[in-house]
């Protein structure tokens, strides 16, 4: 993931990838078969909402807060398709 200004990219080694700007405006989801649309909320400076999409209906929320010494993450994804709700820490190498 990178932030340029107000705007967000995301690419993984799968291939998936977007670039979206966090205004909650949807941007097109290239090479993920679960959604085909994502949209980024900036809650505060540390603080990201992603909403993803698959043919207009909502298929997950991921909420990214990175620590202020910008070491960790806590990443808490909620999949509305299937009530799965998945919390981790991401520790920076």
């Amino acid at each position: 993931m990178r932030v340029d200004g107000d705007m967000l990219t995301m690419t993984t080694p799968l291939g998936e990838s977007f670039t979206a700007k966090m205004d909650v405006t949807e941007a097109p989801v290239k090479g993920d078969r679960g959604a085909d649309r994502v949209s980024i909320k900036q809650i505060n400076p540390n603080t990201l909402e992603q909403t993803y999409k698959l043919d207009g209906k909502q298929v997950s929320i991921t909420k990214m807060t990175v620590s202020p010494d910008g070491k960790t993450m806590q990443n808490f994804v909620e999949f509305k398709v299937m009530p799965i709700k998945i919390e981790s820490t991401f520790i920076k190498q």
